[in-house]
């Protein structure tokens, strides 16, 4: 995965959304959307009558930041996983980006980032985005490896059922490390099997056979 999938932010819903009917407007939307055009006139306003859109962050803030992401390097450095430290790098930008929307959100909008605001970011990127920066790159990683796997039996029977191993590895077009996990899970499911065959020659190939 490029850096390109590590700049957003995913929402992974998995929970069944409650349907709502269509209905007419009421005066209670009426009132909400007034409020919600008086709010959006309080911002602008805050934000012509600033100069310089400069965040601070208040010291007891920042201390819970940095205390947060290091514990957290810490735990993801020990698991392991490489793309989990990458897109760590980028959202432990993200907790700042947050907390300063937190804070433009409240009834008085600032521009200093207080505990309250950082403590919240925090806990958003670690309780929720980034699970499901994880749920979302799973289920493409599985994705490509269900499509890995459907590429190399479709090829296989274009081959008639069977070929040698070189064959298949070079129509499927998939990288070589990838190739042999497919194989291995098409084996472990009973999909295929490996004979090694002697030629005249006492040269050997393992065949890949297609299970009817």
């Amino acid at each position: 995965m490029g850096g390109y999938g590590f700049r957003f932010l995913y929402f992974a819903p998995d929970y069944i959304k409650p349907q709502k009917n269509i209905d007419i407007e009421t005066e209670e939307d009426i009132g909400k959307w007034a409020e919600v055009l008086t709010r959006t006139k309080i911002l602008k306003k805050f934000f012509d009558d600033s100069d310089i859109i400069n965040f601070a962050v208040d010291p007891e803030a920042m201390k819970n930041y940095n205390h947060s992401v290091d514990k957290l390097e810490v735990s993801i450095n020990k698991l392991g996983d490489r793309m989990l430290n990458s897109a760590l790098g980028r959202y432990q930008i993200y907790i700042l980006k947050l907390a300063m929307l937190i804070e433009i959100g409240k009834p008085n909008p600032n521009l200093i980032i207080h505990k309250d605001s950082m403590n919240l970011a925090i806990k958003l990127i670690i309780d929720y985005f980034l699970p499901s920066y994880q749920d979302v790159i799973g289920r493409l990683q599985e994705d490509v490896k269900n499509n890995q796997i459907e590429k190399v039996i479709s090829v296989l029977r274009r081959m008639g059922n069977t070929g040698p191993r070189y064959k298949l590895l070079k129509n499927s077009k998939i990288k070589v490390k990838e190739f042999n996990e497919v194989l291995d899970t098409l084996l472990a499911s009973n999909t295929i099997s490996i004979k090694r065959i002697t030629g005249t020659g006492g040269n050997s190939r393992k065949e890949i056979i297609l299970e009817p």
